[in-house]
């Protein structure tokens, strides 16, 4: 094993009330584990399964986001562990730091990520955007064509959608043309999949900002069986990845929600793009988890996640998860302090108060008894989309005077007073830092 130039305990870290249920999992994990002439067998892969799940939900790595990256460290560690021949949570803690020192090493390369956006058109002076540090270039298909070798990511992605999509294998480019816009983005990564999760998740909150000003407000209504999604942006159905020589990768990317028909897309306004780049410059890379800018940042992928789904009964709870993150509501959930945090940040907003206390009917019937007006779901989840958007609005709105969670759990205790009970307070503290000015 080579010599570390680290600390360990700076790469690999898990909650000290942890380590026990990791030694657990890890003894498990060798036991499972038998020498053979070949190398090593598994005797029981399912509980090895389990133990890697378990493992990597304890355990952080430092710079590995994506989880079946940090399974693979975590798989090799053991495997690194067992042929030591020790059980000790120490030396796989230097087996585990060794590779991610390793993976930290390798040098980045440079990838091009085309990315689909659900937009018939856009503004011709609109030239580029940029997303939690991805900068994505707004093209035509004419370019796409001319700079990159986009012939068999077409071939391979028709003929992988034509069934799934309900169309003919030769129409595939026409509907990217008539629908879509390119977006292309140059980004770094040790590897593939590593520069294609960054640029993913940039393009996800990008949809997400897109959606937000494109769809704000409205209620949509549906007439038939089948659920539709929200949102008008919604992710295309494959993405290639391309070299740095403008090369295909070899194999698509395809979404896991892909629609069989996709609604026709409109067009942006260049206000709508103005007020989502403005949010997107606003949030920058929030890393301090107890910043505001973080919890807004989460606020607004799970509310791209509901408007992609087509289960509204999903669509529903992600979109109340939003309410109670918002309201800053931790494991103990008081719906009481839910709903008054709501009616306070819009500024006591009657019709969104009562409206909310109906809804929170349908919540509590979805929660604690699994019904939910299916035909009507679609009703219910727009309306709790209206008042999830202008409390993101709100909470945007206030980010210079509430710029971390102590200050936005400030607000909440204190807006809901009344004007003679602020008045005494603010004659009470006064008071204690005279005190503390006397003393000092």
């Amino acid at each position: 094993m080579a010599t570390s130039k680290f600390d360990p305990e700076k790469l690999v870290t898990w909650n000290a009330n942890d380590g026990e249920n990791i030694k657990h999992y890890l003894q498990c994990w060798l036991d499972a584990l038998k020498p053979t002439d070949a190398g090593l067998s598994i005797t029981l892969p399912f509980l090895v399964d389990v133990c890697n799940k378990i493992l990597t939900h304890y355990i952080k790595l430092q710079g590995v986001i994506n989880e079946s990256d940090r399974k693979e460290f975590i798989r090799r560690a053991v495997i690194t562990l067992k042929k030591s021949g020790s059980n000790d949570i120490k030396v796989f803690r230097k087996a585990l730091a060794d590779l991610i020192w390793e993976y930290s090493q390798v040098s980045k390369q440079l990838y091009y990520v085309l990315f689909p956006l659900h937009v018939a058109s856009h503004s011709q002076s609109l030239k580029y955007i940029k997303v939690l540090g991805v900068r994505f270039l707004l093209v035509d298909w004419l370019y796409i064509h001319s700079r990159f070798k986009i012939d068999d990511f077409l071939t391979q992605a028709e003929n992988h959608l034509a069934f799934v999509m309900s169309r003919s294998s030769n129409d595939y480019e026409t509907f990217l043309q008539l629908e879509f816009v390119p977006l292309i983005t140059p980004v770094y990564g040790r590897t593939e999949r590593e520069a294609v999760d960054k640029a993913s998740r940039a393009f996800d909150l990008l949809r997400s900002l897109l959606n937000l000003y494109n769809t704000f407000g409205t209620v949509r209504r549906h007439y038939g069986p089948a659920q539709q999604p929200l949102g008008n942006i919604l992710a295309p159905s494959a993405f290639a990845v391309f070299g740095q020589d403008k090369s295909f990768s070899g194999s698509p990317y395809y979404n896991t929600l892909i629609y069989p028909r996709y609604p026709s897309a409109d067009a942006l306004t260049i206000d709508q793009v103005e007020q989502a780049r403005k949010l997107s410059n606003r949030l920058g890379m929030p890393n301090d988890e107890r910043s505001t800018l973080y919890i807004l940042l989460d606020a607004l992928e799970k509310y791209g996640q509901a408007l992609d789904t087509t289960e509204w009964r999903l669509a529903f709870l992600t979109l109340w998860q939003i309410l109670e993150l918002l309201t800053l509501q931790g494991e103990g959930i008081q719906m009481k302090n839910v709903v008054s945090r709501v009616h306070n940040l819009l500024k006591r907003n009657k019709l969104f108060d009562d409206l909310l206390k109906v809804l929170l009917t349908t919540r509590n019937s979805l929660v604690h008894r699994g019904q939910f007006p299916d035909l009507q779901g679609l009703e219910e989840v727009g309306y709790l989309k209206s008042i999830v958007e202008s409390v993101i609005d709100a909470i945007f709105a206030e980010l210079d005077e509430l710029p971390d969670i102590r200050s936005v759990e400030l607000y909440y205790e204190f807006v809901s007073r009344s004007d003679a009970d602020i008045q005494k307070q603010e004659h009470i503290l006064k008071y204690i830092q005279e005190r503390r000015s006397k003393t000092s």
